[in-house]
């Protein structure tokens, strides 16, 4: 399904990305939460829009994706922060979204 579809989005489909595809596939399958890191024009994107899209033909299911830019935020609006007065936590955009 993934070769299908790289030819259907112009991507081709070569064997160490494929591999990086099917390890990213892995890692999803036992982690809530994925970081992509390297240089732009990767391939970082297309293997997870390939990914999400190949996974959604095979388990026919809408799989829901966010993309959270770590850069954007500070690391309490991130992950949440325990207010040391009260001891009431406030959730993050991270732990939010993981509920």
């Amino acid at each position: 399904e993934v070769v299908r579809l790289c030819a259907e989005h112009n991507l081709e489909a070569g064997t160490l990305w494929i591999d990086k595809v099917m390890q990213l596939y892995q890692i999803q399958t036992i982690h809530h939460g994925v970081i992509t890191v390297g240089p732009s024009g990767a391939g970082k994107t297309a293997a997870r829009r390939v990914l999400r899209e190949a996974a959604e033909v095979v388990n026919g299911q809408k799989i829901e994706e966010y993309v959270i830019d770590p850069k954007a935020i500070t690391k309490d609006e991130l992950y949440g922060v325990l207010d040391a007065t009260t001891l009431e936590w406030t959730d993050g955009v991270f732990t939010h979204t993981l509920r």
